[in-house]
């Protein structure tokens, strides 16, 4: 919490504004790492401080719990990438609902209403991917179910708007999170990683 306190500040006291579109992406990747130092690093520090306890640095435990589970990782950062993308999007949309361009035409009140729904259902659609990374580094199968709709939807949205539209839209990273989740150890509730890490 205090790390997202800092960056807020940080933000607000450069001289140069920078869009909050652009911020806004960085900042997931910020607070899933600040997450990730707060709920799993954190305790196996203190863990390793109490008496007779290895005598291992936060760095080393840190590089520690990103090597047990790599194709977790790289499927958690996919899913981070979709979260920060619809976040974006969304303070978008936020920004043209109060922009002068979309509020001086004429149909100005019709479109700052359907600016605003589309800005929520965004940050809806972003909580979930970021729901979805989290759960599934946590073990949870709803998290595995919910990650591959909201890729699986993703690659199909893409590909049906090439065809039909004749552009390269292709979404690689939801296609690859959808291969990665069908793999066997990441299907089955993450259960052969979590035999493989788990102390016996």
């Amino acid at each position: 919490m205090a790390g997202v306190v800092g960056a807020v500040i940080g933000y607000a006291s450069i001289s140069t504004r920078v869009p909050p579109h652009y911020v806004v992406r960085p900042a997931v990747f910020f607070l899933a790492f600040a997450n990730l130092m707060a709920l799993v690093v954190r305790p196996r520090v203190l863990a390793a401080r109490t008496p007779g306890g290895p005598g291992v640095t936060t760095p080393q435990i840190l590089l520690t719990v990103l090597r047990e589970r790599p194709i977790v990782l790289v499927l958690i950062l996919l899913l981070l990438a979709g979260s920060s993308r619809s976040l974006a999007t969304a303070v978008q949309f936020g920004e043209l609902s109060r922009s002068t361009y979309v509020r001086g035409m004429p149909n100005a009140s019709t479109l700052v209403i359907r600016m605003f729904a589309i800005s929520i259902v965004m940050t809806v659609v972003s909580a979930a991917w970021f729901a979805a990374a989290g759960g599934l580094w946590a073990y949870r199968s709803w998290a595995w179910w919910l990650a591959l709709v909201l890729n699986g939807l993703a690659a199909a949205i893409s590909d049906i708007v090439q065809i039909f539209t004749r552009t390269y839209v292709f979404d690689a990273f939801a296609t690859a999170a959808v291969i990665l989740l069908l793999l066997p150890q990441v299907r089955v509730g993450n259960r052969k990683i979590e035999r493989e890490v788990s102390p016996a």
